[in-house]
C-alpha cells in the first residue's frame, strides 16, 4: 500500500458508489442525462398522464432475472416490483427478487436523488429505470444496475422481512464466472481465514474477497490470521473481482484475531519485522492525535522510536486518546515506499495510562531532516528544530521551508502568529516528522509537522527588505495590459502584464511587493506578488508579467513574473494596488475596458505621479506600436500617445 493510499484509507468506510472505493473515482454519481419526467403526482386531466408515483401506465413489470439474464436491452426503460432491500448504500439500494435464486438481484442507483425516507434492509420496494450495465474502469466486466435519477424507488411495504443469505462455497465466490449468477445477492461464507489486508480489502485463503464497502468491522484486529465461522453480505463487483459486503456487525460470525507478535517500536521501525506482521505494542506514549490517526513513540526515545497509527475515519479524535496518555496498539504493520504505519483501523486504542505525561522531543538539526542517510530514523518521532529561518514562504497548502532544509506542515496545526515571509525566524519548531502528501497525486514527501500552537515557539516576523522598505509615491503603476493579442498567439493567462515606474531617487527592489486588482467598490478580486529580486533603478521602469518570458509570444522579455495564478479582468473596469507589509504604495484608477484586445491602458506621460494616476481620466489607450509583436504599448518605456477609440458616436 502506498502513501498515497493513507490518504484514502479514511475515506473507505462511507464509500457506497459504484466505482471501487481506491480514491480513483468520485463517489458522486455517475453522468446520465436527466429526462423531463414528472417527479410528483400528476395532476393533469389527460388519461394517459402519469400518476401517483409517476408511473408509466404503459410500463409492464419487469422481472430482475430476465434483466440479469440478458432478455432485456441495455438502455431499456424498466419498471420492477416487489423486491426486497438486502442492503443500502449512500447513493442507492441493492434488492433482491424475495424468491431468490440466481439472477434475482440488482442494484437501484439513486445517484443525487433521495432514497425513500426510511428505507431500510427487509423494505419492499419498486423502482422505474433505465437499464445499465456499469464499467467502473478497472474491471473486465461489469455491474448491473438500474439509474433511477430520472424515474423513482417508491417503498411499498416497510419491514416485509430481511431475505436470508444464500450459502456460496467460497470457491464460487472467488471465480468470476461462478459468482455472477449472485451479483447483489445477499450471501454468506462460512469457516472463513484472512490470508491477506489492504485497508477495507480482505483477501481469504480460498480467494474470496469482503469489502467494507458498506461497514467496516470493529470487533478486532484483522489481520493475516484472523478468523470467522462465517461473513454475510451482498457480492458486489469491483476491481475486477467480486467482494462480499458486509452491512453491519451481525454479518460477521465467530471472530478470532490471529496471533499477535509483542513488538517494540523500535523493531518496528528498524526492520526487524516483516510487513504484514499482526503485532502488539505496550508501553508507548500518543505524541499527537489527528483526525483519523495517532502518533506513538517509546518512552526512552531516540532513533526509530515513533510510529503512525491509523485508526480509520474520525478514529483519532474519537479514540479518547490524548498527548501523554499511555496505550496500546494492536494493528498490522505495513511498508510502503519509505514510510512506516500501523493499521489500527478495525480495532482501535487502548488507553492503559491516562495522563501518563508527556514526552520530551528529540532535539535535532534541520541539516538531520535534510540528510536521506539520517532523517529516516525520526520518522514518527516528535523531534524539536532550534533558531530556524524561514526560507520559502507559505503556499497555498500553509506549508513553508526553513533553512533551505525542511518542508513544515500545517496538517496537525496551522500557524497564525504572523507573516510567514522569507527571513522570518523561530526560536524553535517541535512536530512528528512525518512522510505524506497533500493529496492522492503529489508524491509523498518528508515534513515536520507541528501539532498546536506551542510548537511554533519564538516567532519574529521578517526584517523589513524590497518592497517594504518603499514608501506612498516611491513606485507609480504606469501601464496594465489586460488583455494582450501578440497576433493571436498569446493567451491571457501567459501573457498579461503590468508596468510600474520607479519614481523616487533610489534604487528600489521589487521582492514582496504585492499586487492586487480590485473592483468599483474597493473589494479585491485577485491578488498575487512578487517573489524574485528585482532592482529598479530611480527613474526607471519595469515590468512584472504573467509569464517569466521564455515560453511567451512577446520579442521583449519582462523583468520579473507575478507569484501563482493572477489574472486581469478584460470584461469589467478595475483598478490595481501596489502595497507593502505597512500599506498602500499606490493604486490606480479603474482602467477601461473598451480598448480591446491587444491595446494596453496607459498613464498619460504628464500624470507621472502616483497621486495622478489616481484619476482614471489621465489615462487612455495607448497609440503606440508595440514594434513587431502587433500590440499597443511601450513595456519598459516611457508612455508615448494615445489611441483615439471609436466608442460609436457621431
Amino acid at each position: 500500500m502506498s502513501p498515497r493510499a493513507l490518504l484514502l484509507l479514511a475515506a473507505l468506510p462511507g464509500l457506497a458508489s459504484l466505482a471501487p472505493a481506491c480514491g480513483d473515482k468520485d463517489e458522486g454519481p455517475d453522468p446520465v442525462a436527466e429526462a423531463d419526467a414528472d417527479t410528483d403526482a400528476d395532476t393533469d386531466a389527460d388519461a394517459d398522464a402519469d400518476t401517483d408515483a409517476d408511473t408509466d401506465a404503459d410500463l409492464e413489470p419487469t422481472a430482475v432475472q430476465d434483466i440479469r439474464q440478458g432478455n432485456v436491452a441495455e438502455g431499456t426503460e424498466v419498471l420492477v416490483e416487489g423486491l426486497v432491500v438486502n442492503g443500502v448504500s449512500t447513493y442507492g439500494l441493492h434488492v433482491q427478487d424475495p424468491a431468490g435464486g440466481e439472477y434475482a438481484g440488482i442494484y437501484l442507483y439513486a445517484g443525487y436523488s433521495e432514497l425513500p425516507e426510511g428505507v431500510a434492509v427487509g423494505d419492499e420496494v419498486s423502482a422505474q429505470g433505465t437499464y445499465s450495465e456499469y464499467d467502473d474502469g478497472y474491471s473486465e466486466g461489469t455491474v448491473s444496475l438500474l439509474y433511477t435519477e430520472d424515474g423513482f424507488i417508491e417503498l411499498t411495504t416497510a419491514g416485509l422481512g430481511a431475505p436470508e443469505p444464500v450459502t456460496l462455497a467460497q470457491e464460487d465466490a472467488a471465480d468470476q464466472e461462478l459468482a455472477e449468477p449472485w451479483e447483489n445477492m445477499l450471501v454468506q461464507l462460512d469457516e472463513c481465514v484472512v490470508s491477506e489486508v489492504s485497508g477495507g480489502y480482505w483477501t481469504l485463503e480460498s480467494g474470496a474477497r469482503v469489502h467494507n464497502r458498506l461497514y467496516t468491522f470493529d470487533g478486532g484486529l484483522v489481520a493475516p490470521g484472523a478468523e470467522f465461522e462465517s461473513i454475510a453480505g451482498v457480492l458486489w463487483y469491483s476491481y475486477d473481482a467480486f467482494r462480499v459486503s458486509p452491512r453491519d456487525g451481525e454479518d460477521f460470525a465467530g471472530f478470532v484475531e490471529p496471533e499477535l507478535t509483542e513488538a517494540t517500536v523500535y523493531e518496528v521501525q528498524g526492520g526487524a519485522l516483516e510487513e504484514g506482521t499482526p503485532v502488539l505494542v505496550t508501553g508507548v506514549r500518543v505524541t499527537a492525535v489527528g483526525s483519523s490517526l495517532v502518533y506513538v513513540q517509546e518512552p526512552d526515545g531516540g532513533e526509530h522510536s515513533g510510529v503512525y497509527v491509523y485508526l480509520g475515519d474520525g478514529g483519532g479524535t474519537d479514540s479518547g486518546a490524548a498527548v501523554g496518555d499511555e496505550v496500546t496498539v494492536k494493528a498490522i504493520l505495513y511498508e510502503p515506499e519509505d514510510g512506516t504505519y500501523l493499521d489500527a483501523s478495525t480495532v482501535g486504542l487502548e488507553i492503559t495510562a491516562a495522563g501518563a505525561g508527556e514526552l520530551t522531543p528529540q532535539l535535532v538539526t534541520t541539516a538531520d531532516l535534510a540528510d536521506e542517510a539520517t532523517l529516516q530514523a525520526w520518522e514518527g518521532v516528535l523531534v524539536q528544530v532550534a533558531a530556524v529561518t524561514v526560507t520559502d514562504e507559505e503556499d497555498d497548502d500553509g506549508n513553508f521551508e526553513v533553512d533551505d532544509a525542511v518542508l513544515v506542515d500545517d496538517w496537525l496545526a496551522s500557524f497564525d502568529g504572523g507573516t510567514l515571509e522569507t527571513d522570518a525566524t523561530f526560536e524553535s519548531l517541535t512536530g512528528v516528522l512525518v512522510f505524506r502528501t497533500e493529496s492522492y497525486w503529489d508524491d509523498p514527501s518528508w515534513r515536520l509537522a507541528p501539532r498546536d500552537e506551542d510548537d511554533y515557539a519564538g516567532f519574529a516576523e521578517a526584517p523589513p527588505s524590497g518592497a517594504d522598505l518603499m514608501s506612498p509615491g516611491d513606485l507609480v503603476v504606469t501601464e496594465i495590459n489586460y488583455n494582450p493579442s501578440v497576433s493571436g498567439t498569446c493567451d491571457d493567462g501567459d501573457c498579461e502584464w503590468i508596468e510600474v515606474y520607479n519614481a523616487s531617487e533610489v534604487e528600489v527592489d521589487l521582492r514582496r511587493l504585492q499586487l492586487a486588482m480590485v473592483d468599483s467598490s474597493g473589494s479585491v478580486v485577485d491578488e498575487t506578488s512578487v517573489d524574485e529580486t528585482t532592482l529598479v533603478a530611480p527613474g526607471a521602469y519595469a515590468v512584472i508579467a504573467a509569464s517569466d518570458g521564455s515560453s511567451w509570444a512577446y520579442s521583449f522579455t519582462p523583468d520579473v513574473a507575478w507569484d501563482e495564478d493572477f489574472s486581469l479582468s478584460n470584461t469589467r473596469a478595475h483598478a490595481i494596488v501596489a502595497s507593502n507589509r505597512d500599506g498602500t504604495l499606490d493604486e490606480t484608477g479603474l482602467y477601461s475596458v473598451e480598448a480591446g484586445e491587444g491595446v494596453s491602458w496607459q498613464l498619460l506621460p504628464e500624470a507621472l505621479d502616483s497621486t495622478s494616476n489616481d484619476d482614471a481620466g489621465n489615462w487612455c489607450a495607448s497609440g503606440e506600436d508595440a514594434d513587431e509583436d502587433g500590440d499597443y504599448g511601450t513595456p519598459g518605456a516611457a508612455n508615448g500617445e494615445c489611441l483615439v477609440l471609436d466608442t460609436g458616436g457621431g
